[in-house]
């Protein structure tokens, strides 16, 4: 059984999704909270499974309380469910160690199938992002761009993609930074991207990382 917690400062839209979720056989709604403090504390004594947590609540935010649920290490995945369906919100949550990130007009089917995902470990973005991303021109080709990359460009991808810092792959590696800063720009190149945060949503979007990794 997957026991969630569902924070959202909106009675109204709290009581909806708790009804949604209660109602799949495999998960409990084991608490509520209006605000990101209450988040906080209800995921230290209860240690749930998922957190459903819209960003946009007082005290303090989703972000806030996202990094400091991170911090006490319990092993909850955070699910964010929020109005704001921006790729820059969805990649600061995903890099301050949040599971996923979900637009709220989403369905009852994905929200479900989205606590299940993070629950198992997996990352999980609204399929309206993915519908997007995958509508681009060119977007057919670059199913197969990965097989562009070199062994040791796989291995410094896939550690940056998961949000590690040129710095820290070097030291991972054992190779320079210079060296990693050439491959970096080798890898944009050959996936087609153009910054650091476009690795996270690619290796994501091809099912390439999840938590557990």
């Amino acid at each position: 059984m997957i026991r969630v917690i569902v924070a959202d400062d909106h009675g109204v839209v709290r009581a909806g999704f708790c009804r949604l979720i209660d109602s799949e056989k495999d998960m409990e709604i084991v608490g509520e909270a209006e605000n990101g403090r209450e988040a906080v504390k209800l995921c230290k004594k209860l240690k749930p499974d998922v957190l459903v947590m819209d960003y946009d609540m007082p005290e303090i935010d989703g972000l806030e309380a996202t990094r400091q649920i991170v911090e006490l290490k319990l092993n909850t995945k955070i699910l964010i469910l929020t109005i704001y369906d921006k790729k820059e919100f969805a990649l600061s949550f995903i890099k301050s160690g949040a599971s996923g990130y979900l637009c709220k007009k989403i369905s009852a089917m994905e929200l479900a199938t989205a606590v299940r995902k993070v629950a198992s470990g997996d990352l999980y973005f609204s399929t309206s992002y993915k519908e997007t991303e995958s509508s681009r021109p060119g977007a057919a080709v670059e199913k197969d761009l990965i097989s562009n990359l070199s062994t040791r460009e796989y291995q410094i991808f896939i550690r940056m993609a998961r949000g590690m810092t040129m710095g820290e792959v070097s030291n991972d590696l054992s190779i320079s930074y210079s060296t990693v800063k050439t491959f970096k720009y080798r890898i944009l190149e050959k996936l087609n991207l153009t910054k650091d945060s476009d690795m996270t949503f690619y290796a994501i979007n091809k099912g390439l990382i999840n938590r557990e990794e």
